[in-house]
């Protein structure tokens, strides 16, 4: 990651929020913070509002800021009962500063205070997003909402070459999606939408000296996989899938 200067503070309070991690309903209980948080900082700076996405693999909690462009995972991240504590480390001018946060939560919601580290204190606060719920025959089925598709995939695209594998990492804004991915000649930005559980996106790659235009579209499955169709320089269709 390359030095921010003093310039950028607003921008780099926005992803230290975004380390945020959820507290338990009950002490006894952890509560369940995976999916996507708005997050905001009030700091000497101002006011900053974040997207952000949380993931447990088997014990062990994770927690990424959603940007346009890239993801910036949170360095490390403590939960006991309903206290909560996280270190997030950046480059500044040269060196690495460190920003911590601690705060408690209490259902959808938590807040607390952040050592910015050369920028001083402030506090934050977050309200998780909800995933919207609809009656089908019936029974009450959750349906990803306006924030399911936020955070980080695995997908995997069935190619004439074999299987081939990349991570995602989308925001989204009601019905507009924006994204990134990375291969070996950099980071691509991908652009779509969501409409309900339809999902579009799309990128374009360098491929044997040429431009080669990626369109993807599929359906969300649930709040943690998904799976559709690709062409590539209107060639195919091929299938692929994704997990978060």
């Amino acid at each position: 990651m390359k030095a921010i200067g003093k310039t950028g503070i607003g921008f780099i309070i926005g992803m230290l929020l975004t380390a945020s991690l959820s507290l338990p309903i009950f002490a006894q209980a952890p509560a369940n913070i995976v999916g996507s948080w708005d997050l905001n900082i009030s700091a000497a700076e101002g006011e900053r509002q974040v997207v952000i996405a949380f993931k447990k693999d088997g014990e062990k909690l994770t927690g990424l800021l959603n940007m346009q462009r890239a993801a910036v995972p949170f360095e490390s991240v403590t939960l006991q009962g309903e206290d909560i504590a996280w270190v997030l480390k950046l480059p500044i001018e040269g060196q690495e500063a460190t920003f911590s946060f601690k705060g408690k939560a209490q259902g959808t919601t938590m807040k607390g205070e952040a050592e910015l580290g050369p920028y001083g204190k402030g506090n934050w606060t977050a309200t998780k997003r909800l995933e919207a719920t609809v009656a089908i025959s019936g029974a009450l089925s959750a349906v990803p909402g306006a924030s399911g598709i936020s955070g980080l995939w695995k997908f995997e695209f069935q190619s004439p070459d074999g299987v081939q594998q990349a991570e995602f990492t989308f925001t989204q804004d009601g019905e507009k999606l924006i994204g990134s991915t990375k291969n070996p000649q950099g980071e691509i930005p991908v652009t779509g939408s969501v409409q309900g559980t339809e999902v579009t996106f799309s990128f374009q790659i360098t491929y044997q000296g040429g431009p080669m235009k990626i369109q993807c579209k599929g359906k969300l499955e649930n709040a943690g996989a998904m799976s559709g169709t690709f062409t590539y320089n209107n060639e195919g269709p091929s299938t692929w899938t994704a997990k978060k």
